[in-house]
């Protein structure tokens, strides 16, 4: 029984031996050469503090850029076959109103709507002078994932600025993002730096010179 209990004792020791041999290196620097572990453990913002952010996505300005767009499209492209017609927003900006002066280019409309838009357009309205149309509800959602995830690549690299190990940065609900920075020794910093507006600048490069 002696024996037993000197054998558990040797093994206990062994393992909290092992367990701080491998903890080392999150307590001091060690050599290059250094034979096991040489990974920190990452603290999360309950131990070591740091920014905890919440964003919100404006979805739905983008989307309504997107049916101005759309409307503007329609409208060129109708002109380009010939077809007297007008495509707008509606008031919400939710669809587009495609207005015509004939039966006949109403019928134009509906055929250029299903042989160029199939998949991503339907017709909600289609009588008198007007035919309405909207983006499919799983079209819709396809671009509001769209434009969560491009919010989620700009801000994660605008994070890896501040060298963050392992920041959290994920959509949270429809149109808002989680943003976690453990270890963060500037949040105010990091505020400015995530919410500076992105802007791009079109510029004529004079090739005579070279």
């Amino acid at each position: 029984m002696i024996e037993g209990m000197r054998g558990r004792t040797i093994l206990v020791i062994l393992f909290f031996a092992m367990s701080l041999i491998y903890l080392l290196p999150n307590f001091v620097n060690l050599p290059k050469g250094y034979p096991l572990n040489q990974k920190k453990l990452n603290y999360g913002l309950d131990i070591q503090g740091g920014a905890h952010l919440v964003y919100g996505v404006d979805v739905k300005g983008v989307m309504h850029e997107r049916i101005e767009r759309l409307a503007r499209a329609i409208t060129q492209e109708l002109t380009e076959k010939k077809v007297e017609a007008t495509a707008v927003p509606n008031a919400d900006k939710s669809a587009v109103i495609i207005s015509v002066k004939n039966e006949a280019d109403r019928g134009a409309v509906t055929t250029h709507i299903n042989e160029a838009y199939s998949t991503t357009l339907q017709v909600i309205s289609n009588s008198g002078t007007n035919v309405e149309v909207r983006y499919f509800d799983a079209v819709l959602t396809e671009y509001s994932q769209q434009v969560i995830g491009q919010a989620i690549e700009v801000i994660r690299n605008r994070v890896d600025e501040f060298g963050v190990a392992e920041p959290v940065i994920a959509a949270q609900g429809r149109d808002r993002i989680l943003v976690q920075l453990p270890g963060i020794t500037d949040p105010a910093r990091a505020k400015e730096l995530i919410n500076k507006t992105a802007k791009l600048d079109f510029r004529i490069v004079d090739t005579t010179l070279t």
